[in-house]
């Protein structure tokens, strides 16, 4: 899924703090594109963040810079989640996991199906 992220330089597991908005986050875990609604309902909210690259299963994986990692933020717990999807087959066999960070790409619309 991702066990780390690079972020300015900086490689972050879950239970780190990530500085972002001029604030701290918690990474508390991860969160399912498919069930985006619900974190919604929640108070939770979407940012894109750059990161370099992740890492899964000790696998290094590079990130375009063109493109931002999506993430659930909660500003009053301040905590944040990680957004997943389900990983395609090339891409489960790269990495070892079902699932995949979703990535965003600086121009595109985010929509979640």
């Amino acid at each position: 899924m991702c066990g780390k992220l690079n972020f300015r330089g900086k490689d972050l597991r879950p239970g780190d703090v990530l500085p972002i908005f001029k604030q701290k986050f918690k990474w508390s875990g991860f969160a399912r594109r498919e069930s985006k609604q619900d974190w919604l309902k929640k108070k939770w909210s979407v940012a894109l963040i750059p990161v370099a690259s992740f890492v899964e299963h000790e696998k290094r994986i590079a990130v375009s810079e063109n493109q931002k990692l999506a993430i659930m933020l909660n500003k009053t717990t301040r905590q944040f989640r990680v957004v997943t999807r389900h990983a395609t087959e090339a891409e489960s066999n790269l990495i070892d996991h079902h699932r995949i960070p979703v990535f965003i790409r600086d121009k595109e619309i985010v929509h979640f199906a």
